[in-house]
């Protein structure tokens, strides 16, 4: 080996046995700086002050997604269906449904032999103005039953059709000799209105999925004459009509319903015989 080598050889054992003396006598630092020194500096806050950051995100302490409780709907609102029912002018019972967990759902309604469906909306919900057709009325919403008095039914007269089949059906009233299209003509696409009755003025017509009805008063303002019903129908049907002139029970009539096919030419079939005439008392 020559002497240059054997002296770089000296050098580098010199300097490692130095920095060996200057770790082993180096002095300690103060004990509150000793402190904040981190045991990880690889996971250690970069900051002073920050909490350490964990090692590793596993399954166990990961944060959990929100998870709303069984008991309630993708709204945020209450499950289960709470049904009100009340009574209000002119004879009209006002049914509330709530479910949050149902959206959607058929909600059967039965009330003094007539029958209709209806479906809730997207939060589950849905309101029917039903006239009522009997005092007491008792009601069944979706199995939950209700009893209500209607006192003011004594105030009105109706006449109602309910029926089920793929009937297209229209009532009709013509209120004192009242022709089609004209004022007093009283159908789906002029149905009247809440406030006409309740002033005494004229009918309404109240239009629901598979049920119609129609309500005039018994003392209106203008006395005497009478209204003539008549009912447009194509297809088929079993129906129900309902009618309440006095103080005397209500009739109810059974039909089976034929009219010319919904999707064909032939107009509607008129039956001008079904309802007898409504009489509107003189003073």
């Amino acid at each position: 080996m020559s002497r240059f080598t054997t002296s770089l050889a000296l050098l580098g054992l010199a300097a490692i046995a130095v920095a060996g003396w200057q770790a082993r006598h180096a002095p300690e630092p103060p004990a509150e700086l000793r402190a904040d020194i981190p045991s990880d500096p690889i996971f250690a806050a970069a900051l002073p002050g920050l909490p350490p950051l964990p090692a590793r995100v596993t399954r166990s302490n990961a944060p959990e997604p929100l998870r709303l409780p069984p008991q309630m709907g993708r709204f945020g609102l209450s499950c289960g269906a709470d049904v009100t029912a009340r009574a209000e002018a002119p004879a009209i019972i006002i049914l509330e449904i709530n479910d949050a967990c149902a959206p959607g759902r058929s909600v059967l309604i039965s009330h003094a032999g007539i029958e209709l469906t209806l479906e809730t909306n997207a939060l589950g919900q849905s309101v029917v103005h039903l006239p009522a057709l009997s005092d007491p009325a008792r009601i069944s919403v979706g199995g939950q039953v209700f009893q209500l008095a209607v006192p003011d039914l004594a105030d009105y007269q109706r006449v109602a059709v309910n029926w089920r089949g793929d009937a297209e059906i229209s009532l009709s009233a013509f209120e004192r000799g009242a022709a089609s299209g004209m004022p007093g003509h009283i159908s789906p696409s002029a149905p009247g209105s809440h406030r006409d009755a309740v002033l005494g003025e004229g009918g309404f017509l109240s239009l629901l999925d598979g049920l119609q009805v129609y309500t005039f008063p018994r003392d209106p303002v203008e006395a005497g004459g009478q209204v003539r019903l008549a009912l447009s129908l194509c297809g088929t049907a079993e129906a129900t009509t309902i009618t309440i002139r006095d103080a005397a029970a209500a009739e109810h009539t059974e039909l089976e319903l034929a009219g010319p096919g919904c999707r064909t030419a032939a107009p509607h079939l008129w039956l001008q015989n079904l309802f007898p005439d409504l009489r509107i008392a003189e003073r």
